[in-house]
């Protein structure tokens, strides 16, 4: 595998890469994201139902922002307000699971110890396939829309980039042109591939990274 920068190789050791060949506790996040996020993409642009790697390098370096979409698009204005909802819920939902004023950095270290196997198991086994509003789905999404409030928290330096479906929507680091599909982050976090990551880390090591 080739980088496009060589800082890139430091990210390995924190799972910022999509190869899920872990042991299996929980499932392999790959079947998980088949089973119960991609059977739902029908975007023909979207044919293979694997993970995305952490860091994309999508666009030149500061590439400029409003050149990328049309924001009038009804399309476009759609999917923003589904993001735009999904993070409002997950300020609401996560409450149960640890108390915070804002996503912070502090705030994924308490969720990311409270989502351990035992709780990604029962949203699995409480999670009907065939159900496009699966707790599989709602989790991931609402754990992805806490990262990314984080990383432009703490990082900043972002805007998102609104994709059909809404799951597909990542941040883009303006400065560098790398892309962060923070709700395939989340997928990870799910599975036994990233449930042991350590989200703060892994957060510190992206701001580390894109800084550099």
């Amino acid at each position: 595998m080739k980088f496009a920068y060589p800082f890139l190789i430091t990210l390995i050791n924190l799972s910022l890469f999509s190869s899920c060949d872990r042991s299996e506790e929980l499932p392999d996040c790959n079947d998980l994201y088949a089973t119960y996020v991609h059977k739902w993409n029908d975007n023909p642009e979207h044919k293979i139902p694997i993970v995305k790697p952490d860091m994309i390098q999508s666009f030149k370096p500061d590439t400029y922002v409003s050149t990328l979409v049309d924001s009038t698009d009804k399309g476009y204005v759609k999917t923003k307000k589904q993001v735009e909802a999904l993070i409002s819920a997950s300020r609401q939902d996560f409450q149960e699971l640890a108390n915070f004023n804002e996503f912070s950095l502090e705030t994924i270290e308490k969720l990311d110890k409270a989502i351990d196997r035992q709780y990604i198991r029962s949203i699995i086994d409480a999670s009907d396939v065939n159900d496009d509003s699966n707790q599989y789905m709602i989790s991931i999404i609402e754990f992805g829309c806490a990262l990314a409030q984080t990383m432009e928290n703490e990082i900043g330096g972002f805007v998102w980039v609104y994709k059909y479906p809404y799951w597909e929507s990542t941040l883009l680091h303006k400065k560098t042109g790398f892309e962060i599909p923070v709700f395939h982050w989340a997928i990870k976090k799910y599975s036994e591939y990233g449930v042991d990551d350590g989200f703060k880390d892994k957060i510190l090591a992206l701001k580390s990274n894109l800084q550099e």
